[in-house]
């Protein structure tokens, strides 16, 4: 209750703020993507007979007909198809079809790059029309009680833009409206992550987590049968998003990826064996309390035939990104928020596990210091007088400063909290 009403505080001030996109480079971005947007069109159209894309019965007729596209099944085996009995069509479960077939394969790579377009088409078109009308400044609304998980989101005012989900490309079009600020992003580092060892009593994790291990070199050794010291570049960027994905119930892949998620479960087995003691919980009783104190109900948990336990991902998911992102970065941003007061720096906008601020070239070193406290010392005394819980897992955050959003051309900084016992 305390951290919300200390989050409102800081919420209210940053609304009126704004964030500012460059005219010039949005308004060229966004002519950009409509002139490739028209020629993925006129591609699929010409591929697919002029499917109407609108249409579930013919994209349907075509993808699973003509295509012959095998459905999706559920962890229980059957067709996992709409409450209507129908095949699914809606773009999610396109791109997650297997293509086995040339012609599948040549839909599969026009489709994946055609409806990333629809949504980068659709934000350059508001964002080009507030550079046209209000210098490139928008504003948004946050909410704190609309996502299941308590995290943060937020409603675009005039201009319906929200702030948590723009795309991380156009994030570079994000920048100071004024030449004697920058633009500056702090992030928790490897926060789900650590939360995850914090709720589960982690030791093997934590003891990675204080050798600095990258993790990330972990899962692609697996996933692509390499030695960990080759796992670099290419490689380890398209292992990062595997790597976590066994913590949200990920089971689905290729062999390896598969392999992987067994692996990963194996090396951590206190947080998976916490998942599994949650999962149990909530099929005997609905619900789950967390060791923070919130509580999630899941009344329509059962067990299937197959053994299978509905609404796992969740159940794995929620107490994890609810502990990171609903509890320790609000009170993180709070902590900027109040350390900032009289400074002509402001904070500008708070993304899931990060903060951004537009701060004067003047006040840099200090706002660097500041957020070193608030992400890390500041926190784990707040969780432990507010929440009783000492936190083992040391906290960490990662400082970028430039003239855009994720930009560290200015500043790059990664810092670790050391743990010190509180009693």
């Amino acid at each position: 209750h305390q951290t919300r009403c200390r989050t409102t505080q800081a919420l209210a001030d940053i609304e009126l703020k704004g964030v500012t996109f460059d005219p010039r480079t949005t308004i060229q971005e966004r002519d950009s993507a409509i002139q490739r947007y028209a020629e993925l069109q006129a591609k699929l159209d010409a591929l697919s007979g002029g499917l109407n894309w609108n249409s579930p019965p013919q994209i349907g007729k075509y993808i699973y007909g003509k295509l012959g596209f095998r459905e999706a099944t559920r962890a229980d085996g059957k067709l996992d198809r709409t409450d209507a009995g129908n095949p699914r069509t809606d773009e999610s479960t396109i791109l997650k079809l297997r293509p086995t077939r040339p012609d599948q394969k040549e839909f599969l790579s026009l489709y994946s790059e055609f409806v990333p377009f629809k949504k980068r088409v659709q934000t350059l078109t508001k964002l080009g029309k507030a550079c046209e009308e209000n210098e490139g400044k928008v504003y948004a609304r946050f909410n704190q009680a609309v996502t299941q998980t308590h995290r943060l989101s937020s409603t675009g005012k005039k201009y319906k833009v929200q702030y948590q989900n723009i795309d991380r490309d156009l994030k570079r079009l994000v920048v100071s409206p004024h030449p004697d600020f920058y633009v500056a992003e702090a992030d928790g580092v490897q926060l789900e992550f650590r939360g995850a060892c914090e709720l589960g009593h982690d030791p093997v994790a934590l003891k990675d987590i204080l050798d600095k291990k990258d993790i990330h070199k972990f899962s692609g050794s697996v996933i692509f049968n390499r030695d960990e010291s080759e796992v670099v570049g290419e490689i380890r960027t398209e292992a990062k998003k595997h790597t976590f994905k066994p913590l949200y119930g990920g089971n689905s892949g290729t062999k390896n990826e598969k392999a992987y998620y067994k692996a990963f479960r194996e090396r951590y087995k206190a947080i998976y064996q916490m998942q599994k003691k949650w999962t149990m919980q909530v099929l005997a009783t609905g619900e789950l309390v967390t060791e923070y104190g919130m509580r999630f109900y899941w009344p329509d948990t059962k067990m299937t035939e197959s053994g299978y336990i509905t609404n796992t991902p969740s159940i794995f998911n929620y107490p994890i990104q609810s502990f990171c992102t609903a509890e320790i970065i609000p009170l993180s941003l709070w902590n900027v928020w109040v350390g900032m007061r009289g400074w002509r720096s402001y904070l500008v906008n708070t993304v899931h596990d990060s903060i951004l601020a537009y701060v004067h070239r003047e006040e840099v070193d200090a706002f660097v210091e500041l957020v070193k406290r608030a992400f890390t010392t500041d926190v784990r005394g707040q969780m432990w007088r507010h929440y009783g819980m000492d936190l083992r897992v040391p906290l960490g955050v990662e400082i970028k400063i430039g003239t855009f959003w994720g930009d560290d051309s200015l500043r790059s900084i990664k810092y670790d909290m050391e743990i010190k016992n509180n009693g």
